[in-house]
Order: C-alpha cells, then structure tokens, then sequence
C-alpha cells in the first residue's frame, strides 16, 4: 500500500548559508504549488536568511540542527511526514534510524572521494550535476541529479542596477566545526571596505557583521539579510566580492553580475573558487598570493582547514604590505566592467531548473 504523507519537514545544516538558502528556496517552492503543512525545523543560524513572510507561511520549530535527541524530537511529533534534508549528516542519519522517507541534496557530491555512506541512507540522494560529480555517483542507484539550486528574482520584478553599488558578502562565516569567527579576516575585511570609493554593502552572518560594526566607516552598510531580500541588492549592484560559497555565486551568474572571489575562510571555499575559476573563469584572490608563498590545504579536513586559514588571516592582518595588497587587488575589480561571458556560458552548461525539477519530485511524492 502506498504511503500517504501528511507534511514535509525540512532540514539544513548551520554550515555557511548555502545549505540553508537552499532549504528556503524550495520551502517557497513548494509553498507556493502545495497547500499542505510545511515544516522547517531549523537553529537560529539556519534561520537567519528566512524572510517573515515565507515564515508566515509554514511552521518553524526551532532545534539544535546537529542534535540527534532534538531532531528525532520533531519527527516524533510528525509523523507520516516525508523529509527533505540539504546537507546535513546527523539528520540524515536521524530519518534513517526513524523509518521515514527521506530526499537529500548533496551540492558537494562533486567534492568527495566517495560520496558519504550516511548521505545513502535516504531514499533518493540528489547531487548537483556540476564539475565532476557524475563520476562520483556512476554506481551509485538512487542518485538523482540537480542542476543548482539557487533563488531567482520573480519573473515581475523589474530589476534597476544602482551605479557605484558594490556588495561584498561573508556567507553565514562562523562554523559549527570550530568555535568563534575568524576576526583576522574581517579585519582585513573592514580595512578594505574603507578604502573602497563606491557605496559599499556588506551582507554575512549575524556574528560577522556585529564584528564589523565600528570598525568599518559610517558609510559602509551591514547587514545580515533574509534570502529575498539579499536577492533584490545582488540584483542591483555593479559588482558582487564573495567568499566562494555555491548558491550566491550561481544567483551572481543568473542576475548577472560579475563575481569576484576573496580569499577562502573554509575548505570547502578554497575548493570551489579553483573550479569556479577553472570552469567560469571568475577572477579569485587566494592566500598564496596575497602571502607570496606556496599554500595547499590538499589532504586536511574541513575543520584543520578552518584552522589553518585562520593562521594564515593573522599572518596577512599583521602585514601592512599584505593588507595593501588585497585593497589594491579588489581596487581594481571594483573600478572596472567585466564581461560576463564565461559566466553566462557556464550557468547555460548546468542550467538553472534545479527547483522546479526537486519540488516537481516532492510533489510527485506527496500525490
């Protein structure tokens, strides 16, 4: 007998915003083409990009997104739910131990050795089809691909670029792995933002931006901002400097506008600014060239990685010289047009349904 569900819950990982912006792009998806009950069950750090009124929408429950006990609390209270989980090991784990059906959405197949036993466990592992993630999955018979999953502008909305705006943007920058910021980064940060001759804004994490407060000027403006409304300035600005997360880059390419990468703050970054940069051409800033030396974070976990990049972010604070460096390179970004053709080229490549072809399965499911 079929399995009739009653509700979808929704889980993400505190890792950065990528996976979830993700989560929120799809709840407003799917909100938008079904009228049952939604869940996002979610930390205050997954919640941060959640607009007011997408959470008028649904029910959020507010857990530990990396604590088994609460997470198996939430499913208890919903039972006959199917589960959608964006990149998060300890819920997978959880819905596979509570014998519910489960989606995951793996945008960093392409990254693994192997793609993580734990993330098999659901009924349906979906990858995004980027780089060389279909080799990773060739043997692998519930593996579904995505092309990227990302916010779009609403089709209505008549998009006016704002000349001189720039924005930079941190992503969600603590990390569940280590404990506090990397503050040398940000300071390097705020150092360069102030030199910056343009209207400047600067989106990232709660924690980021309440660092950087009095320590930028007055007119640099902070904040950390729900998806939709990140959307709409990205929109309107003339160039766009991000650590090289997935999502906000792909939303560059789709609204286009020029991406430039700063340095990496985790692995996972340092990983995909080399194949943004090798695949779309966007012009990055790394370590070893800001240090002059030769740097590989090849070999080290997400967490040595972390730390490492930080060793390397007071190395470069502590240099007066390092620190021109890094104004003079994003100086010369901001100060001048860049074609977008590579970048273009490369969003046609992967395509941009990777929302419609996921919910479209969600509610396949739910019927």
């Amino acid at each position: 007998m079929k399995q009739k569900f009653k509700r979808v819950i929704f889980l993400a990982n505190p890792f950065g915003y990528g996976p979830s912006s993700k989560a929120i792009t799809i709840i407003d998806k799917l909100r938008a083409k079904w009228e049952g009950e939604v869940i996002y069950a979610a930390s205050n750090k997954c919640l941060e990009t959640l607009s007011p009124q997408l959470a008028k929408k649904i029910k959020v429950e507010k857990i530990n997104d990396r604590d088994p006990y609460e997470i198996a609390g939430v499913l208890n209270s919903y039972r006959c739910s199917l589960v959608v989980v964006v990149l998060n090991k300890v819920a997978v784990e959880t819905v596979a131990k509570n014998n519910l059906h489960c989606f995951f959405v793996d945008p960093l197949t392409y990254l693994w050795q192997n793609v993580p036993g734990s993330y098999l466990k659901a009924n349906r592992y979906y990858y995004f089809d980027i780089f060389d993630a279909q080799e990773k999955v060739k043997t692998i018979e519930h593996s579904f691909p995505l092309s990227p999953i990302f916010g779009q502008m609403d089709s209505s909305f008549k998009v006016k670029k704002e000349k001189s705006l720039v924005l930079f943007h941190v992503g969600g920058f603590s990390n569940p792995l280590v404990e506090g910021i990397n503050e040398f980064y940000l300071n390097i940060l705020a150092k360069v933002v102030n030199e910056i001759k343009k209207k400047v804004v600067v989106a990232g994490g709660e924690s980021a931006m309440d660092y950087l407060k009095g320590r930028t000027k007055h007119s640099v403006q902070l904040g950390s901002y729900s998806h939709d409304r990140f959307l709409e300035i990205l929109s309107k600005c003339e160039h766009f400097l991000t650590t090289a997360g997935m999502a906000a880059t792909f939303e560059a390419f789709n609204l286009r506008v020029p991406v430039f990468f700063l340095p990496s703050n985790n692995l996972s970054q340092w990983k995909q600014s080399n194949f943004f940069n090798e695949k779309a051409k966007v012009p990055k800033l790394e370590w070893n060239l800001i240090l002059n030396r030769k740097i590989s974070l090849d070999g080290l976990t997400e967490k040595e990685g972390i730390k490492k990049i930080r060793q390397l972010s007071k190395i470069a604070d502590q240099s007066e010289v390092t620190v021109k460096k890094v104004v003079d390179k994003v100086k010369t970004f901001v100060n001048n047009n860049h074609r977008l053709t590579y970048q273009n080229k490369y969003l046609e490549k992967v395509g941009t349904q990777g929302t419609d072809k996921l919910v479209k399965d969600i509610l396949k499911k739910l019927s």
